[in-house]
This record gives structure tokens, C-alpha cells and sequence, in this order.
């Protein structure tokens, strides 16, 4: 749970850089801000969404099973403010138009010999960024990325595993997926 936190802190503090030049209003950007510190509450308010109307947009996932050659299906959820990702498909789709942040981590373990692991972070089938981790000195091997995106209501982001790669997990989570909006633009 440390490391989960000062992951997020530090994915908190690479947003806040990005969005200097859009002179977001400090208060907007806590109200966002404010999910990842309180996400794990039992009791927090949910609701379902699905309309323009929708104010805020978050979600993390995680993997706790091995997965190769597709769409990541992240089965365990730890939050989903807005129902907005898909635990059937693995697909987030954007409830409304605007800046969203995403990051995702994969992570791979291999017993012997030189492992590499990659995948992309995708808009509509379209990669929009790619992780890679071929470091092969050693048997386990991650890769994280951080992206800020513009979408349009009805946008479909994914993490596809790229041919020829796996990742693997445990109940440890090291395999992960989070966005959430930044502000909207509709």
C-alpha cells in the first residue's frame, strides 16, 4: 500500500507539471486530485453514469492472472468512479470530453534466460504510447507510463500486450491501469 501511494503521489505530481500551462484553478484540480487520496474509503458516494453530465471520471485496476497476446482484461478493481471501465472488456470509455491522465505498469518474471516485456496504451485500437522493459540482465522486468490525452465522449482506451510478450502478477498487483479526468472540455 506504501508504494501504491507514493506512486500515485508521484503520477499527482507529474500531472500537476503538465497541466501548468492550462492554468487549471487549483481548486478544480483538487476536487481530482482529492479521489486518489480518498479512493480506498468503503463509504465513498458512487453513482452511475453514463451521461455528459458526468463531473468526475476515475479508475484503477489491476491484473492478478498471467496474460499474453491480446487486450488486458484488469479483473480486480479498486475503484470505478463513473462505471466508465469495463471489467468484461478491459476498455475505459471516456463518459465525456476533456483531459484525461492514464498510467499504466506491466511486469514480467522469467526463470532463466533474457526476458523482455511491452505493451500499448491505445485510443480507439490506435497506440497512442508504448511501454517496454528489455533490460535482460535480470529475471524480472517492468515498464510504467504516464500520459496526459485529449478524448472526445465515447473514446475506447485499452492496454493491448504486443505479440510475443507476457506480463504475470499475483495478488500483489504489479500490474496496473488508472485514469482519470483532469477537466472536461464539453
Amino acid at each position: 500500500l506504501f508504494y501504491f501511494i507514493i506512486a500515485m503521489l508521484n503520477i499527482i505530481l507529474q500531472v500537476q507539471m503538465l497541466l501548468k500551462p492550462f492554468q487549471i484553478s487549483e481548486i478544480k484540480f483538487q476536487n481530482v486530485v482529492s479521489l486518489c487520496y480518498y479512493c480506498p474509503c468503503p463509504d465513498f458516494p458512487y453513482t452511475q453514469c453514463h451521461t455528459s453530465n458526468v463531473t468526475r471520471s476515475f479508475f484503477l485496476v489491476a491484473v492478478n492472472l498471467p496474460v499474453t497476446d491480446f487486450l488486458i482484461v484488469y479483473k480486480h478493481v479498486f475503484l470505478n468512479l463513473g462505471d466508465s471501465y469495463n471489467m468484461q472488456t478491459g476498455i475505459f470509455t471516456a463518459p465525456r470530453s476533456g483531459v484525461y491522465s492514464f498510467a499504466v505498469t506491466i511486469f514480467s518474471v522469467v526463470t532463466s534466460g533474457k526476458m523482455a516485456t511491452s505493451a500499448n496504451l491505445q485510443v480507439n485500437g490506435q497506440a497512442m504510447a508504448t511501454l517496454l522493459e528489455q533490460n535482460g540482465n535480470d529475471t524480472e522486468d517492468s515498464a510504467t507510463v504516464v500520459v496526459a490525452l485529449q478524448l472526445k465522449a465515447g473514446d475506447e482506451v485499452a492496454v493491448n500486450l504486443l505479440k510475443r510478450y507476457s506480463i504475470c502478477d499475483n495478488n500483489s498487483h504489479f500490474n496496473t491501469f488508472t485514469g482519470f479526468l483532469l477537466y472536461a472540455t464539453d
